[in-house]
Order: C-alpha cells, then structure tokens, then sequence
C-alpha cells in the first residue's frame, strides 16, 4: 500500500511524508495529523492528513478515493506498530 517514505519540514515540524504504490496517487506525498476513534458498535476511525506535495485532485469522488487508501494504509501501519510493539499512544484516557 505504501511505496515509499521520506522525511520533510511542515507546519515547523519535522514528519515523515509519504506515498501510495497505486499508480493513481503516487505522486500525491502527505502526512497523517491526529488519528482519533469514536467509541461506539462499530468504532469509526477518523483522522487529519495534509497533502505536502503533488496534484490537486480532480473531483471529489476522487479525492474521496484517495481518502480511502490513505485510510486503509494507516490501519496498515497501526496493525505493524502493535504487532511490532512499536505504537506510541498520546492523549485521551486509560481507564484501564
């Protein structure tokens, strides 16, 4: 899902940028800003991105796809960090 990771300066803050393998959007690189999850039967993901270099997207149904990827590629990445142990949780509560 995603082919390639880079390191950048955005908003003052040193990130890391990325893009998709799919030929649609490789060339679009982003940034994923504040995940959160809405409790609930069946516990919605939400989350910011900003688009740090590439195209402007052509509709809005594509920009809705891409959204989609971008989204299936971060629960790629969530699922990786907790098997690997590597995730790091911050803010909200533990009520655990």
């Amino acid at each position: 899902m995603i082919n390639d990771f880079r390191e950048v300066e955005f908003a003052g803050e040193r990130r890391y940028a990325m893009t998709l393998a799919d030929d649609q959007f490789k060339d679009i690189w982003y940034t994923y800003g504040k995940v959160s999850f809405d409790e609930g039967d069946d516990c919605t993901m939400r989350f910011d991105y900003d688009v740090v270099e590439g195209r402007d997207f052509e509709s809005e149904v594509e920009k809705s796809l891409f959204e989609n990827k971008i989204g299936d590629a971060l629960i790629e990445l969530i699922k990786r960090g907790i098997e690997d142990r590597n995730l790091v949780f911050s803010g909200g509560t533990n009520e655990a």
